[in-house]
């Protein structure tokens, strides 16, 4: 049963990252991005009992959300500028989060354990 729910998961993300290149509008495709975004994250904290997919994805998703505007706005020269500004931000973040190891399945994000002990 977990084959055949990962495996329509899997087809529908991909489905879903189609659909957001062709979508009508950016709104329209940022919508379809940010629902994929939310599936992924939620199958994968099922499949491996880490609930910081979300960190893992905060670098890159404002890229993506800029380049998606970039291309639905025809490459206008102030959307690419800002895409580009979202990319190097982006890389950053990730270099930030990377160097704390906050990419390996299990180690969570530290800022949670604050969290955590507020409602303890």
């Amino acid at each position: 049963m977990l084959e055949d729910l990962r495996g329509f998961v899997v087809g529908a993300l991909g489905e879903a990252r189609a659909s957001a290149v062709e979508a009508e509008g950016p709104f329209e495709a940022s919508v379809i991005l940010c629902g994929s975004c939310m599936v992924f994250c939620l199958v994968a904290s099922w499949f491996t009992g880490d609930y910081s997919f979300v960190d893992r994805l905060w670098s890159v998703t404002p890229f993506a959300y800029a380049t998606l505007y970039a291309v639905h706005g025809d490459y206008d020269p102030r959307l690419v500028i800002m895409a580009s500004l979202a990319t190097a931000w982006g890389l950053r973040l990730s270099y930030n989060f990377y160097r704390k190891g906050g990419y390996q399945i299990g180690n969570e994000d530290y800022r949670w354990r604050i969290v955590k002990s507020w409602f303890k």
